[in-house]
């Protein structure tokens, strides 16, 4: 007698089966169509009810999409509330050790800068004017 985990593994079996299930949906979808072809508003009243799933699921989609958008951009603020404050003070650190450094704020030292290299304010000579002497 032959082990029950062989006869799935013998062709003739497998073959069988296969007719068997092929034979059997055959049937089914042919019991389906006759019952739509006598009554044509169940067929619309099934391609309404799997509209009507299929909106519901993509209503659902989309509201979870809505939900991780919406904890990304909370978890983004509460990131940005709290990393202003210590970047202003290393900022305003940074600017009195160069100030302390150069015995002047730097504000102050480029001013005097500035002052230094303007150009003067005489009138700009025409270029595009010839010499007198010719």
């Amino acid at each position: 007698m032959a082990s029950p985990l062989a006869l799935p593994a013998d062709p003739l079996v497998v073959i069988a089966l296969a007719l068997a299930l092929f034979v059997v949906r055959v049937f089914y979808m042919a019991r389906r169509l006759k019952a739509a072809a006598k009554n044509p508003s169940l067929t619309d009243l099934r391609a309404l009810e799997d509209a009507k799933r299929s909106l519901e699921a993509h209503k659902e989609s989309l509201a979870a999409a809505r939900r991780t958008l919406s904890g990304n951009i909370e978890g983004s603020r509460d990131t940005l509330r709290h990393y202003r404050s210590p970047l202003d003070r290393a900022r305003s650190a940074r600017h009195e050790a160069i100030g302390e450094a150069l015995g002047q704020t730097p504000f102050e030292q480029a001013k005097k800068l500035v002052r230094s290299h303007r150009p003067s304010r005489k009138k700009p000579s025409r270029s595009h004017a010839p010499p007198k002497d010719i």
